[in-house]
């Protein structure tokens, strides 16, 4: 009886221990759940902390650390593969920048050190690959996109580059009056050894914006938290940031404002497609008009297997199809995150999600608003930044690297235009007005001819009072000549009552080209105005003269 006694007693303590364990089990479930909102709630905090003073530190973190550069990096890296508005959106602000491509001039020839021509290290393969050709182009944009920063690595002995991805960069040393001015960075990378696996290496790079990196006493040691490390002295790394701000020392990726909203675009049209299967399901709802018919079940339908089954019906009375029978979900109500994704990434939300009808139109989807050029325009003028510092280094004394025009074809010919009217006026040089055309229409290479003349300057003037004899031919190339000598034929008849073009003195016409009759006053009124208006005009005498030297010739070569 006692051990029955004693065994009751140890299973109620048993019972109340499993109890007791049970509760503790699940308050250590509710502490892990609690635990991960409050790291959930302090990484939050952490995010609006930035830039603020770390209390027990004393150290001011200014902009994004490069830690939280790795892990937003990872994040929209995958996002570009997975989600469609994110890699879209990286594919349009690549194919606007570089459209039409990228030109150098002051290249050819230029030479530094040891002789070696600037192109010839241009043309070099590796370099074709890692930085000049259309790929590596393509990879440093979506560097920026993804990383806000783009890091190349250039060998100062035989000036080949090397692309330096953001997760291989762990430190940085900068300038101790300019933390946004970096002279030093940290690499670590592995390096694989063929039957040896991977091997861990890290080494320090100057940069070029240290003021002795291109000096023979360059710094061969770098200081980083007390301690001199070695500096790879036959390397510079070229390093440019994006969307930073005064004072920061890295970057912040093109994608980062947009990511989030974009996931939320994501789970919209997610549930869109949940809540419109959710629909088709139920198409109609059986109705009875008294209580037995609806307890009774009476209504059996047929199981479908396609489209057009018969529904066999009982005792119910009607059936009604549902209100969103045949409908599906309102996807257009989500156009708004979808704006704020595309405003994110400096896009047409009508080129984010290839709809036109995205609050867009057909002009909208063919050419480029002007917020999105003015921002392909200013990337454009990053790269130019970047090129130029590369081209320098490997010998070109004065680069100069150009965006072919992104303006539509319409612009465009509004443009040439208005520049062929400032050239008539005869108030602009034609340098500049060569420039600009040659800009416009992709020409490389030309320039102005020897001799252009200017139209309404001095050099008419000069004309007026040479020796009719003494006016050469014309340079080859240069259509001057010709032209004048046909405006001083129509000129030269136009001033004189009696010399009409296409029409002797005594021919009859329609008052066009000829005069009206035979009378000595048959010229219409156009000719009289024209003939009063060009007497004693300064380019009265010489387009006469030139319209005779025309004539003698053509009567030479008839001869």
């Amino acid at each position: 009886m006692a051990n029955k006694a004693l065994n009751l007693v140890e299973y109620q303590k048993d019972a109340e221990f499993a109890v007791f364990k049970e509760q503790l089990t699940q308050a250590f479930q509710e502490n892990d759940q609690l635990r991960e909102s409050l790291e959930q709630v302090n990484y939050m905090l952490q995010r609006e902390d930035q830039g603020w003073f770390r209390f027990g530190s004393g150290e001011l973190v200014m902009g994004m650390e490069i830690l939280e550069l790795h892990q937003w990096s990872r994040e929209i890296r995958e996002a570009m593969a997975g989600n469609p508005h994110i890699k879209q959106g990286c594919r349009l602000r690549t194919n606007f920048v570089w459209q039409r491509g990228i030109r150098y001039q002051n290249i050819d020839g230029a030479k530094k050190g040891r002789g070696a021509n600037v192109q010839a290290r241009i043309d070099q393969g590796k370099n074709q690959k890692n930085f000049f050709g259309h790929a590596a182009r393509e990879r440093r944009e979506a560097a920026l996109y993804s990383d806000g920063t783009y890091s190349v690595l250039g060998d100062d002995r035989d000036y080949t580059l090397q692309e330096v991805p953001i997760w291989e960069i762990w430190g940085h040393v900068a300038n101790p009056d300019d933390q946004s001015e970096v002279w030093a960075y940290l690499r670590k990378w592995n390096h694989l050894e063929p039957g040896k696996g991977s091997i861990p290496v890290q080494q320090w790079y100057l940069t070029d914006a240290h003021p002795d990196w291109d000096k023979p006493n360059r710094p061969r040691v770098i200081n980083y938290g007390g301690v001199n490390f070695p500096i790879d002295p036959h390397k510079t790394m070229f390093v440019g940031n994006v969307n930073g701000q005064t004072g920061w020392p890295y970057g912040v990726p093109d994608a980062l404002s947009a990511l989030v909203w974009a996931r939320l675009y994501r789970d919209f049209m997610t549930s869109g497609k949940i809540m419109s299967d959710a629909m088709a399901q139920i198409a109609y709802q059986a109705a009875s008009s008294t209580g037995a018919g609806q307890s009774s079940m009476a209504m059996k339908f047929a199981q479908p297997e396609g489209v057009g089954q018969t529904a066999v019906t009982g005792i119910a009375d009607k059936l009604v199809p549902m209100p969103t029978a045949g409908k599906g979900y309102d996807f257009a109500s989500g156009t708004a995150l979808a704006a704020v994704v595309a405003a994110a990434l400096e896009v047409s939300v009508v080129h984010l999600t290839a709809n036109p009808g995205a609050g867009g139109s057909y002009g909208a989807t063919a050419t480029l608003d002007l917020p999105t050029q003015l921002a392909v325009l200013a990337r454009r003028q990053w790269h130019i930044e970047f090129d130029t510092r590369i081209l320098k280094w490997m010998g070109a004394k004065d680069p100069i690297v150009t965006f072919n025009s992104i303006e539509s074809a319409a612009d465009v010919f509004r443009e040439v235009q208005a520049l062929l009217l400032m050239w008539a006026s005869g108030l602009y040089a034609a340098d500049p007005i060569e420039k600009r055309l040659s800009e416009l229409l992709d020409i490389i290479g030309n320039t102005v001819p020897d001799g252009v003349i200017i139209p309404n300057n001095s050099i008419e003037a000069d004309l007026v009072t040479t020796d009719r004899t003494a006016i050469p031919n014309p340079k080859p190339g240069q259509q001057n000549g010709p032209a004048l000598a046909s405006a001083a034929a129509s000129a030269k008849n136009a001033g004189n009552g009696n010399r009409t073009p296409g029409a002797g003195a005594g021919a009859t016409g329609q008052g066009k080209t000829s005069p009206v009759g035979k009378s000595a006053n048959a010229n219409d009124l156009r000719t009289d105005k024209l003939a009063n208006n060009w007497d004693g005009h300064p380019l009265q005498g010489m387009l006469m003269q030139l319209s005779d030297y025309l004539e003698n010739e053509q009567r030479d070569k008839a001869a």
